[in-house]
This record gives structure tokens, C-alpha cells and sequence, in this order.
């Protein structure tokens, strides 16, 4: 895995740092009977394209030390399965390569979010190269020069909540304050993990990030329009939940509670997380101004 790194066997103890995907990938492949490190000893890695939320998928090119033919090199690449699935043209099976079939692989893969899985499919291909095209993929190694891929298959991992999540975002529902949830989960992990938190119930509250329009303002009509009713924000990238939370923040409405009458006023503080493994940064200690 190119963002995570353990030490240990399949039958010891070990230890592990790094990116919490990968390093659950790493754990799988333990319990699987496999030994990442060992494999590491056998490949030679010569270009990456590391993961970005725009890109949606990595890929590593490198060469196998126990591969006969010298001149072979191998792609092995993981991502979004949406994503994965388009740059596959044949899937293994147990017949062999067949053409693939995107639409049960996606279905297969929107099952797995509904059930609350974040969702990882693995794809590799194999290519010739001399010597000269070797230094020539090493320096120019990206998504316009994958080979068509084979897809493997499809994981599903839990990302575990805080335990204290739900009571805390009922506390501010009380309170009267309405929480709303920015990720780059797939729409029906996000929906799941939402209605797991009390956030939202129905599809009608969760947009993609790709349907949100382009915007700096909250007063933008067409930016109201989309997200007056919405609480859930999946397929969000980094620099797109930035640009939605500064329109939302000019006009995000605390409910009406029986202590105090409906306000309008910026939230107390950039999005939190869940994740237990994830620092959220704290709320100022002042109220937000009365009506």
C-alpha cells in the first residue's frame, strides 16, 4: 500500500502506521494468510499516481522480481468502484477474463454502501516495456498512460463512530442547532451513516458534490435551491466542501426550540468529524447574537 506501513507476519503480532484504508487493506491481507511485507521484497516499484479526492482512485507500476519475463511490468490500482470500473474493459472470474459488467459491479457496490461499507474496488493489468519506455513511464506515469484493466474485485470496510456522535449531534438538536454532514463517501454510505447518526432519513436530504453549482455565496438562488432541505453532502472533495461551507455558513437557520425563537447566524465553527480518529476542533465559547 503506498500510504501505510506495517511490521509483523500473518501469525505475530504487528504494527502498523499510515492511512487508515490502506492500513485496513494491509489487515485484510494478513487475515487472508498473505504477507505484505514479504511482497514488498519482491517488487520493484517504479512510478505511482498517488490518490486524490478529484481523481478518485491510485495506482502503482512496478516490476515482479519472480516474473520470468524481465520486460513485464504490472498495474495494480484502487479506488472509488465507480471510478475503477470505468477504466476496466475485462473482470476475472472463475472462467477467466470476461468483458466487464459495470452495471452488477456498481450494483453489487451500491449494496455494500447501503449496508454502510465504504467501498474500495482493486483493478490490475499487465504491459510490456524495454528499457528506453521504462524511463519513459517513470517520469510520465499517469491516467492517460493505464493500460486497459482487469477488475478484481470489490472490499468493504466499517469506519467505526465516535460513541458519543449521536448524543452529541441530539444535544444540539435540542439545542436547536441543525447538523448537517460533508463527505467523500459514496452517496449511500453517507446516507447510511447519516440516518445511524440521526442526521437524515430520507434520499431527498443528500446531494453529490458534483450537483453542487459553483458559488461563494449563500444567497445564490440556485445554490438555496439545491440544499435548503439537504443535510447530507457525499462525494464531496477537499476543496469542494470548503467552497459549500462558506455559502451554507451565510445562511444556515437554528431551528426554533422552546426556550429561544428561531436566529439566523454563521455557525460556531468549521465541520467536525465522527471519525474516532479524527481531531475536531472546538467551538468558541461565544453565543451566537440574539434575535
Amino acid at each position: 500500500m503506498d500510504g501505510a506501513d506495517s511490521t509483523g507476519s500473518a501469525n505475530s503480532a504487528w504494527r502498523y502506521s499510515g492511512d487508515t484504508v490502506d492500513v485496513a487493506l494491509l489487515a485484510f491481507g494478513y487475515k487472508a494468510g498473505l504477507d505484505p511485507n514479504a511482497l514488498h521484497r519482491e517488487i520493484e516499484v517504479v512510478a505511482d499516481i498517488p490518490f486524490e479526492s478529484e481523481r478518485k482512485f491510485a495506482a502503482r507500476l512496478y516490476r515482479d522480481h519472480r516474473d520470468r519475463d524481465a520486460g513485464r511490468l504490472h498495474v495494480a490500482v484502487k479506488g472509488a468502484a465507480e471510478t475503477v470500473l470505468g477504466l476496466c474493459e475485462t473482470m476475472l472470474t472463475a472462467q477467466g477474463n470476461e468483458p466487464v459488467d459495470r452495471a452488477q459491479m456498481e450494483a453489487r457496490a451500491e449494496h455494500l454502501a447501503e449496508d454502510g461499507y465504504r467501498v474500495i474496488a482493486v483493478a490490475a493489468a499487465t504491459l510490456e516495456a524495454n528499457d528506453s519506455d521504462l524511463d519513459d513511464l517513470a517520469q510520465g506515469f499517469d491516467e492517460a498512460r493505464l493500460p486497459p484493466l482487469t477488475f478484481l474485485g470489490l472490499t468493504g470496510m466499517i469506519d467505526p463512530l465516535r460513541p458519543e456522535a449521536k448524543a452529541a449531534i441530539e444535544t444540539c438538536r435540542t439545542a436547536g442547532v441543525t447538523v448537517s454532514m460533508i463527505t467523500g463517501d459514496h452517496p449511500a454510505t453517507a446516507l447510511t451513516i447519516a440516518r445511524e447518526l440521526g442526521i437524515a432519513e430520507r434520499k431527498d436530504e443528500l446531494v453529490v458534490g458534483r450537483d453542487l453549482p459553483d458559488t461563494e455565496s449563500g444567497d445564490d438562488p440556485t445554490f438555496v435551491e439545491h440544499v435548503k432541505d439537504v443535510h447530507v453532502f457525499a462525494r464531496v472533495s477537499p476543496c469542494k466542501s470548503c467552497t459549500s461551507c462558506r455559502p451554507c455558513a451565510s445562511w444556515v437557520t437554528s431551528s426554533p426550540s422552546p426556550a429561544t425563537a428561531s436566529t439566523m447566524h454563521l455557525p460556531c465553527a468549521p465541520p467536525t468529524s465522527a471519525w474516532p480518529w479524527a481531531p475536531a476542533p472546538t467551538w468558541p465559547r461565544t453565543p451566537p447574537p440574539s434575535s
